[in-house]
């Protein structure tokens, strides 16, 4: 055997170049999205990785080796564990501490900053607390949890960041309570000294910067009709952009690809420069040269803080080279009763003609559907369409209409083809649908039925109609072409075991005449969990969220399952909820409660006696 000096004589002959790769990939997260999943990727681990200390005290060769790869340190992230906290107790027993200071430790910032040299760095702020309760504290209470990450280490972080802001590639800002998020952007917009403030061009503050992600990671706080904390509303600043008024977002930062605004509002009549012709200009307008932002993310905004329809039409035709747009639990407020939208509604396209991917959850089906239409995007390839309401929600959310205007048609009670020129996305290569529920099969199929290009087919939590839509026939003859979405190649189905077992003998019958799938890939959901447990901590979390308190309810109601008496057919309708999880929101099977807002943000739960395999209130 080889001894471990040996062993490690081996390893000190590596070429220089091969062993600074090795470290270099060390630190690399390994790719794992897969082809159903159209949302925007991002990790913390990278940020987070010890690798580039650890491997520099392992030896004077490796030590130099590390401090000398220029790649192992552009990942700089900042978070709960670099903020030291002092305390000097009083000498008196059951006194206040004399003195309490908190400070943001650089010395592992230091490192990585002087050793990515002059490298352009990724940034991370990761302020979110691990034993946040979903509870948002109220100005000036926010300094109440001292161990949480406050607006002043915030404050303190981005001071010493902007320093270097002349590097930043990406720059991501995560928490999940918003005074900290606040006091980023009042920072961001206020940093400008007086020179480029009275300057009359706009000034670049950050020439590499390539990605902007800004994330309030509480999506109840969208359920609220009004914005909690109400006093940190306004004003809406702008990152980059200053007060002054003729700056936006996109002219400050010119290599812009990446923009993601989740939770988080900002001065909408700023995101973009207004294009020519303005909102009220011609139906379509050409691409302009201005913008390199490719990718677009807006979701889970409180009606309180979107966009007027005016401002929504602006910002998306200043983004005309728009390779992907999200917009999820989120878009303009739209009044239908105004004359003035109205007149916007049936006068504006807003022209895409680069758009490949497009996410959309709706709220209200009938009212997104108003400024969906206006969304002009020949070139689409990927579409994904959800029922983004509240994961508690029982209210209906038929999403029948939507389906009907992919579908080009008004008649949901067949079974059709049609002529690709009526679909407004005719070269849709995939599709997924995400909690969808309608009342009937037709709609879904008959959009399946129409999609010539149709490879990839998404069916994420969705109900029995929607999975019932592949078992639509054009003829009674058993034939390849007698099958809806002939050209399928995956499929992806997230359901319970009642419904896969369906799905699978759906995939056995295309099989047995001659249409296999390449890939199929089938989930099950809502195993092993405590259901009562979860609700319990959803409407906590969701009432907490918006200023409510529900913690009291619970010790006046049990919830309990009520044993199943017989086994239900695999053809019957299969009744499901939605339920937030660790891995985001997922589907249990069967559940209670009817969940409504009022306007002043009180949580009002009213409990429902569910008739077969659900839960009881006693």
């Amino acid at each position: 055997m080889t001894n471990s000096k040996d062993s490690f004589a081996t390893i000190d002959h590596l070429p220089v170049e091969l062993l600074s790769y090795i470290f270099v990939l060390g630190t690399q997260v390994q790719p794992s999205k897969k082809w159903f999943d159209l949302d925007e990727d991002w990790d913390t681990r990278p940020y987070l990785n010890n690798l580039p200390t650890s491997v520099a005290r392992v030896s004077r060769r490796w030590r130099k080796i590390a401090l000398s790869t220029v790649a192992l340190w552009t990942s700089v992230g900042i978070s709960l564990r670099d903020i030291r906290h002092h305390v000097a107790e009083s000498p008196r027993r059951g006194a206040l501490p004399r003195d309490m200071s908190r400070y943001l430790d650089t010395r592992r910032l230091d490192l990585y900053i002087t050793h990515s040299q002059s490298a352009p760095i990724d940034i991370l702020i990761d302020a979110r607390d691990p034993h946040w309760d979903y509870i948002e504290p109220e100005p000036p209470n926010d300094l109440l949890n001292w161990n949480a990450f406050l607006p002043a280490d915030m404050r303190g972080a981005l001071s010493y960041l902007l320093q270097s802001m002349h590097r930043w590639r990406s720059l991501t800002i995560l928490t999940d309570i918003w005074p900290p998020m606040y006091a980023a952007l009042r920072c961001l917009n206020d940093f400008q000294d007086v020179d480029q403030l009275s300057s009359e061009q706009p000034q670049v503050v950050a020439p590499m910067l390539e990605s902007l992600t800004l994330m309030r990671c509480n999506i109840f706080a969208c359920y609220s009709p009004i914005f909690f904390p109400e006093e940190l509303r306004d004003p809406p600043y702008l990152p980059f952009g200053g007060q002054h008024e003729r700056r936006n977002l996109l002219s400050c930062l010119p290599k812009l690809n990446r923009l993601i605004l989740s939770g988080v509002h900002l001065d909408w009549t700023r995101i973009a420069p207004s294009p020519s012709g303005g909102v009220d200009g011609p139906r379509s307008l050409p691409l302009p040269s201005y913008s390199s932002l490719q990718t677009l993310e807006l979701s889970y905004h409180c009606r309180d803080v979107r966009p007027t329809l005016r401002h929504f039409i602006q910002m998306l035709k200043g983004c005309a080279g728009l390779s992907k747009l999200i917009l999820r639990a989120t878009g303009p407020l739209l009044d239908i009763h105004n004359a003035s939208d109205i007149a916007l509604l049936e006068s504006v396209t807003i022209s895409l003609e680069r758009l490949r991917t497009l996410c959309i959850g709706y709220m209200v089906s009938r009212i997104s559907l108003r400024w969906m239409k206006m969304i002009s995007a020949p070139e689409l390839r990927n579409l994904e369409i959800e029922d983004a309401n509240h994961p508690i929600d029982f209210g209906e959310h038929d999403g029948r209409d939507v389906m009907a205007w992919l579908s080009g048609t008004t008649d949901d009670r067949s079974v059709t083809t049609a002529d690709a020129n009526t679909l407004p996305f005719p070269k849709l290569e995939t599709l997924k649908l995400r909690h969808l529920h309608i009342e009937r099969s037709e709609p879904v199929a008959n959009l399946l039925a129409r999609l010539p290009h149709l490879q990839n087919l998404s069916m994420d939590s969705t109900g029995y109609e929607v999975m019932d839509a592949l078992n639509y026939r054009s003829s009674s003859r058993r034939s390849r072409r007698s099958h809806i979405c002939p050209g399928l190649a995956r499929l992806h189905v997230r359901a319970d075991q009642d419904i896969l077992d369906i799905v699978k003998r759906r995939i056995a019958r295309r099989a047995a005449d001659g249409l296999e799938l390449d890939e199929v890939n089938l989930e099950l959901f809502g195993q092993g969990r405590d259901v009562s447990q979860e609700l319990e901590a959803d409407v906590v979390a969701l009432a907490s969220s918006v200023g409510a308190d529900l913690t009291g309810y619970f010790d006046d109601v049990d919830i309990e399952p009520i044993p199943e008496e017989e086994e239900t057919d695999d053809e019957e309708n299969v009744q499901s909820v939605k339920q937030v999880g660790p891995g985001g929101p997922v589907w249990l099977h069967d559940y209670i409660g009817v969940y409504t807002f009022f306007p002043n943000a009180i949580l009002t739960l009213i409990p429902l006696f569910v008739l077969s395999g659900g839960y009881q209130v006693k």
